[in-house]
């Protein structure tokens, strides 16, 4: 009886090397996140912990784009917002306007996936010439406002280009209105007024835009709306 040759074990594969390097690469982010996000849920509050949940604030879309999917990411996106709205109290500011702004950001990035290519970028300016809705983008805007406030509280240097930031005295000067006319004017735009002795307040380009289209459209003054015209004019927002 002719017996049949011993069938060949197959050769064992060994994974490919870039498989081992992104495995490697994704527990070492696994571990990163879970270190930060234990560093935020502690509430301790130190530089170390300020910059690192300012940078989850602003890259999480960027990060996203990495091929290691998990809910880890955005376990540390919700604690550095926590954190963030703990700081901001903190200094007395409206934290309120940060968790809705948060989840809009992962609403977003979840809707651009697969669709637009990378997110470049940080947010929320990766978002702002998107197709949104009136509600999403005022979320969008209430909470970068709370975001910059703080910003400036601790005194932190943004790793990229920031927002330009207006004073109190700049709307003055843009406007030439007094301060109880600029407080009107600045209500009916919609946008927050700083707490009495909140000298640190800083407007965003977005709400002097507001409140300079509010003073052209609704003033008596015609000296105040021409000065408007041209405070729009200089920050770029119209060419005419």
């Amino acid at each position: 009886m002719k017996k049949n040759p011993p069938k060949k074990k197959p050769a064992k594969q060994e994974p490919a090397a870039d498989s081992i390097v992104n495995a490697d690469r994704d527990l070492k982010l696994g571990e990163w996140w879970e270190s930060d996000e234990s560093g935020f849920s502690a509430g301790t509050s130190n530089a170390t912990n300020d910059e690192r949940a300012i940078s989850y604030w602003m890259f999480y879309p960027s990060m996203t784009d990495l091929e290691f999917v998990s809910t880890s990411l955005d376990i540390v996106h919700h604690e550095a917002t926590r954190y963030l709205m703990k700081r901001a109290v903190e200094f007395g500011l409206n934290d309120g306007p940060l968790w809705p702004a948060m989840l809009l950001c992962e609403r977003l990035v979840a809707r651009n996936v697969g669709q637009k290519g990378p997110l470049l970028g940080s947010w929320p300016e990766c978002f702002r010439d998107s197709d949104l809705s009136d509600v999403e983008r005022a979320t969008m805007d209430a909470g970068d406002a709370v975001f910059m406030q703080l910003v400036v509280r601790l005194n932190i240097e943004l790793p990229v280009a920031s927002p330009q930031l207006f004073t109190k005295d700049d709307l003055r000067q843009m406007t030439g209105l007094g301060d109880t006319a600029l407080t009107m004017h600045t209500k009916a735009a919609g946008v927050s007024v700083p707490r009495k002795g909140g000298k640190n307040h800083r407007y965003l380009e977005a709400d002097v835009r507001r409140i300079l289209e509010q003073v052209i459209n609704n003033s008596q003054d015609s000296s105040a709306r021409n000065r408007c015209k041209a405070g729009l004019q200089s920050i770029g927002k119209i060419t005419s």
